[in-house]
């Protein structure tokens, strides 16, 4: 992720926004593992996974359609 973040955020905050961002993923990452449980109580511990894994990889789908695109752009540096 380091390299897509350095290329997303402009050079003065680039190190605190990268930090952020990853971490504050890790953190809701985080908290996948008690969804599971709490959910698979109800509809069992594969459906649970399933549901969570699906729903994952659609909201990673979506983010990626939305991220703008670096390619040939120049990054913005300050000495």
């Amino acid at each position: 992720m380091g390299a897509c973040f350095t290329e997303l955020f402009p050079a003065h905050i680039r190190g605190t926004a990268g930090g952020f961002s990853y971490n504050f993923g890790r953190g809701m990452g985080a908290l996948v593992p008690a969804s599971v449980g709490l959910i698979s109580a109800s509809f069992g511990l594969v459906s649970s996974i399933g549901v969570w894994a699906a729903c994952s990889y659609v909201l990673v789908f979506i983010v990626a359609l939305f991220l703008p695109e670096t390619r040939n752009k120049e990054l913005e540096i300050h000495v």
